[in-house]
């Protein structure tokens, strides 16, 4: 049980760990931020170039101010590794060579700009950070978020002087934070596993704390002083896997790191170090606590004439909390289980995909909060490169309604809406890749969207209403860039043809819609100002054809630098690998919530059985009365087995709760079907739950069974 429990420590120092370290990885730039501490937007009023570079550090030397400018390089893909570009102007390197020890900077002697270049010795990321001068940025980036070093005063003069210039603005931005990847769902994952593993912990103590209660009572029959004992066993049972756990982590983040690994990094661990000391101290409490209740529950006289006491209490409510977590984590297992599964089997619809792509894109908030900032400088670049991408094939497929039954569908919005919502944006790209017929039999493909038209495709068994083409003609005025002699052609097609969607928004297991009303659009009509030209873009709606999709943004790069838009993007990846991802996601939450199943279905087992050693503990001497007096099984525990019956019945109440009012554990994102729980599934669950509360029923009464067996032993032993 000694080792189970180093086991456990050493796991669980090197789960916290990592994980903190991939926290600090995922937010990198805070590093550089404690220094470079005030966010300024930068925007230039005219089109930027070196010397609108040179005139930005001119006013930061004149103000004794030093600022970065951070940069990400676009990547093939999520698992690729990131780029992390920083341009730097610094007006004085020593306070920057004092703060960041572990960078060698050379310097520049008479020049605005004191750094010249930067040599990292050693930096806690996975990223591949560069360290160049401002002067080497290309002009077409200098627009955006600049951290600056200097006094609130020296900011406030900077700010000031940027905005007497005619060729730049600026506004500091308080409310810039360094945005993590992180999502919510693998946080709570995440907690569920290091829960679950804590909650093992914490059983196993226990457990060991019985086993050495001899030893204990003997301590401190000899005189030791509890307070003192409890504290030593504590640090005799942790001390050694705790030091273990210490190193394996820092050996772990080492390798991960790779291309700064060298020793100093031991030294910019400290937000690691207080993660781990955090759940040492954690562990070191529990453990002493357990171990210090131990101590002086036991009556040393009893030991002496020897009654040993092997059971612990163990009150109803955390036998039935116990039995309904651990049922409903079996159950959630076995349904996301289930979603995999159906999942994996939907793979194959995807093949299509394999050479359209999705890209994200991310800008300045400070672009968020100025629509007029927006539109003066990410809007235009956008709009260039979704012009080029189209010319090169990209696809537009956008239905931007829910589907009937799923979630957020609103039966009274769509009865407003043109076709009763059940229509998609299209380009000529993407109806060249459908074998979709019209009423005659012809492809559709065919046909071209000119200048300032909408083509409608409507299904033969659908009726175009005045209040459709009213609906139509409002959102044709609306997306376009230009609002009049706008035109509108419908075109019949068959009906319940189905067609691919591309769109991985929707859901993977409908990758083909039906029946759809299709507007073919032309897209450098479209404003990008308003209306879905810009949003299916950056929401994966919008797909860029690539030959090679193992390395999609290689192939969009110099459409990317030529429109600009380079700085926007911050990856390219094929549909079809996100739809794999994406599935992947499904299968590590499936393995999770088994994972901590079992560890839960453990923590059953041992309470079960704790809880029938207290029952037998406390009533031998009656049990062992009757049986001799010829009582039947049932006649001497009838009580507890209606306890036992009682407990299991409030258990799986409790877990139908939380199956059929999914809001009490909605906040958490524990795992709920994509449909929500239908009908079907909640009484397969409750039919899973019955099972459940069966098999731990059976496992109850073998235990009575096999003590009921050993009471008149016990007696005869003194015990």
């Amino acid at each position: 049980m000694k080792k189970i429990i180093w086991g456990i420590t050493v796991l669980l120092i090197m789960i916290i760990s990592i994980g903190k370290f991939y926290e600090e990885d995922d937010v990198f730039l805070n590093y550089f931020l404690h220094e470079f501490d005030t966010t300024i937007n930068i925007t230039s009023n005219e089109h930027a170039n070196k010397n609108s570079i040179i005139k930005l550090e001119g006013i930061a030397q004149n103000n004794n101010i030093s600022f970065i400018k951070s940069e990400r390089k676009p990547m093939n893909g999520t698992r690729e590794r990131q780029t992390l570009k920083l341009y730097i102007y610094l007006n004085d390197v020593n306070w920057f060579q004092d703060s960041y020890w572990n960078i060698k900077i050379n310097k520049k002697e008479n020049k605005l700009n004191k750094f010249s270049s930067g040599e990292i010795k050693s930096l806690l990321t996975r990223k591949k950070v560069q360290l160049k001068s401002f002067e080497k940025m290309n002009e077409v980036s200098f627009s955006g978020d600049y951290h600056v070093r200097g006094t609130e005063k020296e900011i406030n003069e900077f700010v000031k002087e940027i905005n007497r210039s005619k060729e730049m603005t600026a506004v500091i931005d308080k409310s810039y934070v360094v945005t993590s990847g992180i999502t919510w769902n693998q946080v709570v994952l995440y907690m569920i596993l290091v829960g679950c593993i804590i909650s093992i912990f914490v059983v196993s103590c226990i457990l060991f704390n019985n086993l050495i209660s001899k030893e204990l009572a003997v301590e401190g029959l000899l005189g030791y002083n509890y307070f003192g004992l409890s504290i030593r066993k504590t640090i005799d049972i942790l001390l050694l896997p705790s030091c273990i756990g210490v190193v394996g982590s820092i050996a772990v983040i080492m390798l991960l790191i790779n291309e700064y690994m060298n020793f100093e990094c031991v030294f910019l661990m400290k937000d690691i170090y207080v993660a781990i000391s955090k759940i040492i101290a954690v562990l070191f409490f529990a453990e002493w606590i357990l171990l210090y209740r131990k101590i002086k529950s036991i009556n040393l006289i009893k030991w002496l004439k020897g009654y040993r006491k092997y059971s612990i209490r163990n009150s109803k409510l955390t036998k039935i909390i116990v039995t309904a977590i651990t049922i409903y984590f079996a159950t959630i297992s076995v349904m996301s289980y289930k979603e995999y599964i159906s999942l994996r089997g939907c793979l194959e619809n995807w093949r299509d995909s394999k050479h359209y792509t999705n890209t994200a894109c991310t800008w300045s908030w400070a672009y968020v909060e100025d629509d007029d900032k927006f539109n003066n400088v990410v809007a235009p670049k956008l709009n260039k490169l979704w012009n080029q991408l189209d010319n090169k094939g990209g696809i537009l497929f956008f239905a931007p309604n829910p589907e009937y039954g799923s979630t957020g569908y609103d039966d009274k919005y769509m009865k407003d809406q043109a076709f009763y919502g059940k229509y998609a944006y299209v380009n000529d790209n993407y109806l060249r890749t459908t074998n979709i017929v019209d009423i005659s039999g012809n492809k559709i493909n065919r046909n071209t969207v000119n200048e300032n038209e909408w083509i409608i495709y409507v299904p033969d068994d659908l009726k175009v209403s005045k209040k459709d083409k009213a609906k139509i003609r409002e959102d044709h005025r609306f997306q376009s860039l230009k609002k009049e002699n706008l035109k509108e052609k419908y075109i019949f097609i068959k009906s319940n043809q189905e067609t691919f969607s591309y769109d991985i928004n929707k859901r993977i297991d409908r990758a083909k819609v039906k029946g759809y009303v299709l507007v073919a659009v032309r897209g450098s009509d479209m404003s990008p100002y308003e209306g879905v030209k810009l949003p299916v873009l950056v929401n994966g709606q919008f797909h860029p054809y690539v030959l090679h999709p193992e390395k999609p943004y290689d192939e969009i790069k110099n459409i990317a630098k030529k429109t600009q838009a380079e700085q926007f993007i911050l990856y390219s990846k094929s549909v079809y690998n996100e739809v794999v991802d994406m599935i992947s996601s499904f299968k590590i939450e499936f393995i999770i919530y088994l994972i901590s199943s079992i560890l839960l279905m453990i923590i059953l087992f041992i309470s079960l059985k704790l809880d029938n050693d207290t029952y037998y503990y406390k009533n031998r001497q009656k049990i062992a009365v009757s049986n001799l007096l010829g009582y039947r099984f049932y006649d001497v525990h009838k009580n507890r087995l209606a306890s036992i019956i009682k407990d299991n019945i409030a258990s799986l109440i409790v877990v139908c709760v939380l199956i059929m009012y999914p809001k009490i554990t909605g906040s958490l994102d524990i795992f709920e079907p994509r449909d929500g729980w239908a009908n079907s599934q909640i009484a397969v669950n409750i039919v899973i739950g019955a099972l459940f509360i069966l098999i731990c029923s059976c496992i109850e009464l073998i235990l009575l069974l096999k003590n009921e067996n050993m009471v008149a032993k016990r007696l005869r032993e003194g015990n």
